[in-house]
């Protein structure tokens, strides 16, 4: 039992440290998903065909495929352009390309959600088309959207593990070390799994919340 305890305070610290990569990750390639799904949603809904096309392409191709190849095309693609990236930078890129395809669906869904008669009273004041996306309707898709964004935002988390695969040192990739060091595999790995579910509950209750915020605004 002893040996055990030992092991629980040695591993916790080094654990944590993983963790807060995990949530530098999830929160950067969070940030670059959101930018680049805004990117794609403007495309998805112009007038221009090809744009149109090669959106809806991108977004099959992300969500339909494994994380990992997806990892594997991005660190190896880095690589044959010379960049030289660090492996926490590139595990970023991978998780901002992929969330951008789920959270562009999700700006989609809320744009049309937009009640019409908003848009039609900003164009009888006059604004511009540009000012009516920007103050109309992305302020209110931001607000209509807000718990698929927590959820999406536990996606990138949970899937951050896979980064270890590209030697990323998040707490799966930290947990394995301690294993290979220390083994006692299962007392390491619940020690992540209980760090993973205590962010993930957090994160799911306050989605709760905004759902249930969202649900009784709308019978008001």
């Amino acid at each position: 039992m002893g040996t055990v305890y030992n092991l629980i305070l040695y591993a916790t610290p080094l654990l944590l440290k993983g963790a807060l990569v995990t949530a530098e990750i999830a929160i950067a390639g969070m940030a670059l998903g959101m930018i680049l799904g805004v990117i794609l949603v403007i495309l998805r809904i112009s007038n221009l065909k090809l744009f149109q096309g090669l959106v809806a392409v991108y977004v099959s191709f992300i969500r339909g495929t494994p994380f990992l190849i997806q990892i594997l095309i991005v660190f190896y693609s880095l690589a044959v352009l010379g960049l030289d990236l660090s492996n926490t930078l590139t595990g970023i890129i991978a998780v901002g390309l992929n969330t951008s395809a789920f959270i562009s669906e999700v700006f989609r869904t809320g744009l049309n959600a937009i009640p019409k008669g908003h848009i039609e009273a900003a164009k009888a004041l006059g604004m511009s088309k540009v000012m009516i996306f920007i103050r109309i309707k992305m302020l209110q898709v931001f607000h209509i959207v807000k718990p698929q964004m927590v959820s999406e935002f536990i996606n990138a988390i949970k899937v951050t593990p896979i980064l270890s695969t590209i030697g990323v040192a998040e707490i799966t990739r930290v947990a394995t070390r301690i294993v290979s060091r220390k083994l006692h595999p299962v007392t390491i790995y619940a020690l992540a799994f209980i760090i993973y579910f205590i962010v993930c509950s957090i994160l799911e209750s306050i989605q709760t919340r905004m759902t249930r915020k969202k649900a009784a605004e709308g019978r008001r």
